[in-house]
């Protein structure tokens, strides 16, 4: 922080327990013993404010267990900043573990290479692991009391003290920075790249950034409620498993889900369990770095709908999703009428792929997601798709198992699968891809010039473990479109 509040004019007690020789194992579980303990121990009554380097997820239950009234407050600062300063704050004498430090990363490029030194203020805020920026951000706005900036500590933290009553005490100048030329040197040099990898964590802080935010904050002076009263909130779970099995696991607001991570139906047959704000994120990573922004969004076959609640609290207007079976679609509805979230401009419809033809609507953005391989005839059926899709398509589908060695094919292999089961088509007749080969092809074919693996994890025919493998393609209209995505991972399953 580039000043700290004086200690001695402050009308609080400040406990701070964040001095730890170094980030060793269990480093988040001690943080966390420690918060609790220190929340339990402060004095009854009195005003008080506990600093440390805890993550919100960690903690969050130690809030809920607890009869004391806390403000939670975060200061962000400027993430290719706070990238840099953190790189040279490990390096130097001041650091704990500086020498530990040192040996993981010799230089500044090894630090640089490391995935996991991005985006840490994002992870430290998420509701919960995997939370994407925009989840967090409302988690942030509804949990939170306030958050300062770095760049403009003294103006942010006179303005949170006056909300909370306190006199503004006199500041002193602390933690200055050792070495800003060669801060400066790296900034310049490596700026671009530390910022093509901190795109969420860069949503996150410009959001914040934004001035009117204080005054978002401020509004919420008073105590606030629930976001299900008691009686509201047994009545949803009662619902919730009313309308089990769930494929989805959809966040209803106030840590209330739709699903556990495994349900069983009424014939015992297991249904997998997905996160759909955790794949849509991975889906269209950069594409749209600021959310979709008033964007309409496709989701043919939509399951629970968990994928159009993922596109509007990514800010999309409009969204539609359909799906053959009612069930499905009531569990959408239900969402969309209950959540926390907004739900405007949402609609579900039980309809089939054919349907969609007769349709007047396009769409920016299109998810196709485990349908390809249940349709009796999958390329024409992904065609009525492409055709109502203006930017990005964006498809995953099973592939058949290939023989160990084979090189991949470009061919469609017919199968026949069960009607009844929740999980599969209606159609009996389907097709499987050999793997991304083929549907590249077929992508090209129907207008999307360029395409990009997400990931393919392949199977063999001859692996003990029978199963088929799985693949997701992005896929664009416009030649450049997905120019800095990367090819995913091609993984052999055992």
């Amino acid at each position: 922080m580039q000043r700290a509040l004086a200690k001695d004019n402050l009308a609080a007690p400040i406990i701070g327990v964040d001095n730890h020789a170094g980030h060793k194992s269990g480093y988040h579980r001690q943080m966390t013993a420690e918060f609790e303990e220190a929340l339990n121990n402060a004095p009854t009554g009195s005003t008080c404010m506990i600093s440390g380097h805890y993550r919100y997820r960690d903690i969050r239950e130690c809030l809920k267990r607890s009869d004391r009234k806390v403000h939670l407050v975060t200061s962000l600062r400027d993430p290719v900043k706070r990238f840099i300063s953190d790189y040279l704050y490990c390096t130097s004498d001041r650091h704990t573990d500086q020498k530990g430090f040192l040996e993981r990363f010799p230089d500044f490029e090894t630090y640089l290479n490391t995935p996991l030194q991005y985006n840490k203020q994002l992870q430290y805020l998420q509701p919960y692991e995997g939370a994407s920026f925009l989840e967090t951000i409302e988690a942030i706005k509804r949990d939170f009391y306030g958050v300062m900036l770095v760049e403009r500590f003294d103006d942010d933290s006179e303005q949170l003290l006056r909300r909370l009553g306190l006199s503004v005490p006199q500041v002193e100048r602390v933690n200055t920075a050792k070495k800003p030329t060669v801060a400066a040197e790296l900034f310049n040099k490596y700026g671009d790249q530390i910022r093509e990898k901190s795109a969420e964590e860069i949503a996150l802080y410009e959001a914040f950034a934004d001035p009117s935010m204080a005054d978002y904050f401020s509004q919420f002076d008073q105590e606030r409620p629930a976001v299900f009263s008691p009686e509201k909130r047994k009545s949803l779970e009662q619902e919730i498993e009313s309308l089990g099995p769930w494929h989805h696991r959809i966040d209803m607001g106030d840590g209330l889900f739709t699903a556990p991570d495994v349900v069983w139906n009424e014939t015992r047959e297991k249904v997998s369990v997905v996160i759909p704000s955790q794949k849509f994120r991975q889906g269209l990573k950069g594409l749209f770095p600021y959310g979709l922004d008033g964007r309409s969004f496709l989701d043919c076959g939509c399951n629970a709908g968990g994928y159009c609640f993922a596109a509007k609290d990514a800010g999309a207007a409009r969204t539609f999703g359909f799906d053959v079976r009612e069930h499905w679609i009531d569990q959408a509805r239900f969402v969309a009428q209950n959540r926390s979230g907004n739900s405007e401009g949402m609609r579900f419809e039980v309809a089939d792929l054919l349907n969609l033809k007769a349709m007047p609507e396009d769409f920016d953005v299109t998810w196709f997601s485990g349908l390809f391989y249940h349709l009796p005839d999958p390329v024409a059926g992904l065609k009525i798709a492409a055709d109502k899709t203006r930017d990005i398509l964006f498809i995953t589908t099973a592939t058949r198992p290939l023989a160990s060695g084979a090189d991949e094919g470009t061919s469609l292999t017919m199968k026949f699968e069960s009607t009844e089961a929740l999980m599969s088509g209606v159609h009996r007749l389907s097709w499987l891809p050999d793997g991304p080969k083929s549907m590249k092809k077929i992508l090209n074919w129907l207008g999307f010039p360029e395409t990009r693996v997400l990931f393919w994890y392949k199977r063999t025919s001859d692996q003990k473990r029978h199963g088929l493998g799985r693949m997701a393609i992005v896929a664009a209209r416009e030649k450049g479109r997905l120019r800095g995505y990367k090819e995913g991972d091609i993984v052999d399953v055992v």
